[in-house]
Formats: structure tokens, sequence, C-alpha cells
């Protein structure tokens, strides 16, 4: 919310689906009661819903579980089951299922690119896995353009000098 706004993001005001991007990665933004729609036994004013303009073309941005599609509780997780070793994002539920078969499980939120460079150069990670090929290029864009773009565009234009000359 202080990130929001510092920005000029004013209670009830519109931003960008890729600033919310730049909040979710390092974990700043989440859900507390899990889930991205209604949850039951939580009032209406307990429970936001975000109308992104663009969040069909959006979507693809945000990770999601390799089993149930969910983004909650994200984790980067290395498992095997008799053969090589995979990697997928997975959630609470598709997580709690490979017990005993879990090699590596990363929150979301640590998943960095100096994270990643270790793990690969300690030989947790396979090689060439599409999720770390993307989550990869997900950190390399720079969202920080982004935050001062939409500052720069929030900006109040000066409405007169108040001189009050004749």
């Amino acid at each position: 919310m202080a990130r929001l706004r510092e920005a000029g993001v004013e209670s009830g005001g519109k931003f960008p689906l890729r600033l919310l991007l730049a909040l979710y990665r390092p974990g700043d933004a989440f859900t507390l009661k899990g889930g991205t729609g209604p949850k039951a036994g939580y009032s209406e004013a307990e429970q936001f819903v975000f109308g992104f303009e663009e969040n069909r073309a959006a979507e693809p941005l945000f990770p999601l579980c390799a089993v149930h599609g969910s983004q909650d509780d994200l984790h980067l997780v290395v498992s095997e089951d008799g053969g090589p070793p995979v990697i997928r994002w997975l959630g609470p539920e598709a997580r709690a299922t490979l017990a005993g078969r879990t090699l590596l499980s990363l929150p979301l939120p640590l998943v960095t690119l100096e994270a990643l460079a270790r793990l690969e150069a300690l030989g947790k990670l396979p090689n060439g896995s599409e999720p770390v090929r993307v989550w990869r290029q997900w950190l390399a864009d720079d969202l920080s353009a982004e935050w001062a773009q939409f500052r720069w565009a929030q900006a109040r234009k000066q409405a007169g000098l108040r001189l009050d000359l004749p």
C-alpha cells in the first residue's frame, strides 16, 4: 500500500497490472485469504477483486501451479520420481503429494536471479528447465522503469502560480 501511495495511487484509484507484478515478485503483494476469487466464510468487505483491463493479455505474467493452476503460495519445486528431476511451480496441495520425493522447494519471493545462479552452480536445478528460463526472463524485466513512468503520469500539474496579482 505504501509503495502504491508513494506512486500516486489514491484509495479506489487505478494502476497497471505490471505494477502489481512488480509487487508480487518479491512477495509484497499476496492474498491472505488464499485464492483469486471469493472465499466462503469471509465478508465481502474483506475480499477484493482487482479489475485490470489488461488481465487477459497479462495473465501469463504470473506463474501458476503446474498441477492445479492456482497462484497461491507457489514454490519452485524440484522433485524426482524414479527418472530425471522435474522442476515446476507448485502450490501447497501439489507439494503435499510429493512427500519424500522433493529435492528442493523454494518460495517464489526467494527465487531471485542470484539464487537461480547459485542453485545451478551447486547442481540443485536441472539444466535448461522451462520454469527457470521463464522466471529468469520475468526477473530480468526491469519493472522499475514502469514505476517511474507511472509516477510521472500521476504527477499533478501545477494549477497556477497563485501570485494574486491584478
